[in-house]
């Protein structure tokens, strides 16, 4: 299946995103629906929902689940620091990664 999306568009603006937050952790969901509320972003979420005929919260969750993966394996260097919490929601009934500034 060709990708409706590049990783090096869209991982900067997810870290831009994780950059903004103050204070604390933020968590892969949050960072989702943070995607859809910056022009840039949402543009491209909207381009790949649109491709893939997914909604558009989907579409940026996946992206941020990507970034993760990607963090995982060892093919992205993220400059924060990411831990597992067990934190669920409607969305998400697994635990979630979350993020905050070294």
């Amino acid at each position: 299946m060709k990708t409706t999306w590049q990783h090096d568009e869209i991982f900067p603006l997810i870290e831009n995103i994780i950059g903004r937050t103050r204070g604390g952790w933020i968590l892969s969901y949050e960072i989702g629906y943070a995607l859809l509320r910056y022009k840039r972003s949402r543009s491209l979420v909207e381009d790949a929902a649109q491709r893939q005929g997914n909604p558009l919260e989907w579409v940026a969750c996946n992206m941020v689940a990507w970034y993760s993966q990607r963090i995982t394996r060892g093919t992205w260097d993220s400059p924060f620091i990411r831990q597992r919490v067990k934190r669920m929601t409607h969305f998400n009934r697994s635990p979630q990664w979350a993020y905050r500034a070294a």
